[in-house]
């Protein structure tokens, strides 16, 4: 199964109508679910190779999220089991409300083997994806940010024992450079 963290910022609204007295507002961006189908030209029909005849695997499916100006804004290959084998049919992208307040709350992409949960990225996920790539310095004055605005908080001893532990690892040679740190 995917992490179900997976980041992914997207808007979207449930049955908008076209009148203009709608008070349903216009998303600004829309998620997709892209697919691209696999090579299906008849141009080696006539041969006996069969390794050429065979059916070509299929790409990985990614989400993609696309402005209203047709702008690609972002995009994530999905980590879906045995995507080689299923086409454009085999996937479902459908809305969630966690929460039960009529709001969406999360996507969920389906496959034959996977369900793999998309949900909105906050600062927190961003927080997390700095310490995976060990940007600890990053992670730190991110904190320090949400700490200053009053939001959501992130205890950053953790995060600075981890980025201590790299210094050191990396060499007494570096660990001098960055002993100034708030």
């Amino acid at each position: 199964m995917t992490d179900p963290n997976l980041p992914v910022s997207a808007h979207h609204t449930r049955n908008a109508s076209t009148s203009s007295s709608s008070s349903v507002p216009a998303p600004t961006s829309l998620l997709v679910l892209a697919y691209t189908p696999t090579d299906t030209s008849f141009l080696h029909e006539a041969t006996d190779d069969r390794a050429i005849q065979a059916r070509k695997p299929a790409e990985r499916p990614e989400l993609r999220i696309i402005s209203r100006a047709g702008e690609e804004l972002s995009t994530d290959a999905l980590s879906v089991t045995g995507f080689q084998s299923w086409g454009c049919n085999d996937y479902v992208l459908t809305e969630f409300d966690q929460d039960g307040t009529g709001k969406t709350t999360g996507y969920l992409v389906l496959s034959p083997k996977d369900v793999i949960v998309v949900r909105p990225r906050d600062r927190k996920d961003h927080v997390a994806w700095l310490v995976e790539r060990k940007r600890y310095e990053e992670a730190l004055e991110q904190i320090e940010i949400m700490e200053s605005e009053g939001t959501e908080t992130i205890d950053a001893t953790e995060i600075g024992q981890r980025y201590i532990e790299h210094l050191v690892s990396e060499g007494k040679d570096t660990f001098p450079l960055r002993s100034e740190l708030p």
